[in-house]
């Protein structure tokens, strides 16, 4: 099953997080989709090796953690089936025209949670390489590329992108992360319903409290997912 993409205004909806580490190679630029929730834990070595740094999202807006663009070399994305992920070399509004690599958790590609209100996910052991969604190690008898497309919209299945002429790894700017359609199969807890559902009625009411509720939220998920975060990776 594929995506369910409305890209008449793909990204009208995000709230841009920048975070700038000192110098323009490690600067990374988060664009995120409102109740979006998302673990990414990046290394600097392929096949899931080196330096380890988790970049926890939350529905809330926030964003815990953060990368160095010249370290993420390979990825591990956690998240709800529908969730897309952009990886891009270009920071600014052409990034399409760059280096660029999309990833959709979509059922049947994807690593299992082990836990039964864990989240789906895929390994990314080399950005530059196709591999299967649960590989932890590159095929080295046999390396190719993803499939190439001029913009995300064209694309299709569980990854695609665009390579110019830098490589992805050692050089991403921005990361996109949104939903394109597909509803998740993560069962809430009632408590995550509870907040989840006093978070979008705070949000439409514009309430004073909305970011200690985003807080509460939070905290109850990360007490819950935190140790399947480990337990995954």
């Amino acid at each position: 099953m594929q995506p369910v993409c409305d890209h008449s205004h793909p990204y009208r909806d995000t709230v841009v997080h920048t975070y700038t580490l000192g110098v323009e190679v490690m600067r990374i630029q988060f664009q995120v989709e409102e109740y979006t929730r998302c673990d990414l834990v990046g290394y600097s070595g392929i096949n899931m090796s080196g330096k380890k740094v988790a970049v926890r999202i939350f529905p809330g807006r926030s964003i815990r953690g953060t990368f160095r663009s010249n370290e993420l070399r390979s990825l591990v994305i956690r998240a709800s089936f529908g969730t897309q992920v952009v990886l891009a070399t270009r920071p600014g509004s052409d990034w399409e025209d760059g280096s660029w690599r999309c990833i959709n958790l979509i059922q049947g590609f994807h690593v299992p949670s082990a836990k039964a209100r864990g989240f789906p996910g895929v390994r990314i052991p080399d950005l530059d390489l196709l591999n299967a969604p649960d590989a932890k190690r590159i095929q080295s008898d046999f390396q190719s590329s993803f499939p190439m497309v001029s913009s995300v919209a064209a694309g299709e299945g569980w990854t695609y992108g665009h390579i110019d002429t830098d490589k992805l790894k050692g050089n991403i700017t921005r990361i996109i992360i949104r939903k394109v359609g597909l509803q998740s199969t993560l069962k809430l807890s009632p408590l995550q319903q509870q907040a989840r559902s006093i978070l979008q009625v705070a949000h439409e009411q514009k309430v004073d409290c909305f970011s200690l509720l985003v807080e509460a939220a939070e905290r109850t998920m990360d007490a819950d997912e935190k140790t399947l975060l480990k337990e995954w990776v």
